[in-house]
């Protein structure tokens, strides 16, 4: 028969090996699965979006980053544009100093002021080949590792309780004898 002690060394191994577990298939979901959803949105982008030109207005703002002896100035130019008569802004950021005089961006034609200065078309294609984490097997190994990680938890600290509960009842009915 086992002992509470073996039980609690028992629950505590269990333990170990299930968190080392989840720590690898919470690794494994977040090297497969920070693309969720980028192809949908991009598609959609890609679909919706229009091209327009917009213009380089006079104002940046500057950013400087440094680390020890490095430097970098990083300088965000902002970019204006017209649609049905109203102006809307762009932003792109850039370490040179002389800005290109004009951009292409794309635009929600619902709400222009949703806009990119990247092709949505360019990142959709670039992405859609890629698998987006859809590792169900590791995913339904992950939630029995859970189950198994709080089943050995709440278990560990049952022996444990009664571990104490049975020395004191040992040393008391000692004591009384």
């Amino acid at each position: 028969m086992e002992t509470r002690q073996g039980k609690i060394k028992n629950n505590i191994i269990i333990i170990i090996l299930t968190g080392a577990f989840l720590a690898f298939t919470g690794y494994m979901g977040y090297l497969t699965g920070s693309k969720n959803g980028s192809k949908k949105l991009y598609k959609t982008k890609c679909e919706t979006f229009q091209k327009t030109e917009a213009h380089l207005e006079r104002t940046y703002d500057e950013t400087t980053i440094r680390k020890r002896a490095l430097e970098v100035k990083i300088k965000t130019y902002h970019y204006s544009f017209k649609i049905d008569g109203q102006y809307y802004t762009a932003e792109k950021t850039s370490v040179l100093d002389k800005p290109e005089e004009s951009i292409n961006v794309w635009y929600d034609v619902n709400n222009p002021s949703d806009n990119e200065v990247e092709d949505p078309c360019e990142k959709y294609n670039s992405i859609k080949n890629e698998k987006e984490g859809n590792y169900l097997i590791i995913q339904l190994f992950g939630i029995l590792a859970i189950l198994l990680f709080i089943y050995n938890v709440f278990s560990l600290i049952k022996n444990t309780i009664v571990l104490g509960t049975n020395s004191a009842i040992s040393k008391f009915s000692k004591k009384n004898k």
